[in-house]
C-alpha cells in the first residue's frame, strides 16, 4: 500500500498514530476489533502498518519510520 492510497482513506476516518510497536501494547479485546488494511516496506525493511476499525471510522498507523 502506498501513502497516496491511504491518505485517500484518511481523508474519511479519524487517524491515529501510535508510533514504533505500540499497536501490539493494545488489549487483546480491542485488537480483535480492527483489520490489517495495509502496510508499507522500504529498502531498509518495514516502515509501517495501517489497522482499520469500521464499526468506529478509526485508523491507526503503526510505524517505524515517518509517514
Amino acid at each position: 500500500m502506498t501513502r497516496k492510497e491511504l491518505n485517500r482513506i484518511r481523508s474519511q476516518v479519524n487517524t491515529v498514530k501510535t508510533g514504533y510497536c505500540n499497536f501490539s501494547n493494545l488489549p487483546y479485546e480491542e485488537k480483535l476489533k480492527y483489520t490489517e488494511i495495509g502496510s508499507n516496506y522500504g529498502v531498509y525493511g518495514w516502515n509501517w502498518t495501517a489497522y482499520l476499525n469500521t464499526n468506529d471510522s478509526v485508523l491507526i498507523i503503526d510505524g517505524y519510520r515517518n509517514f
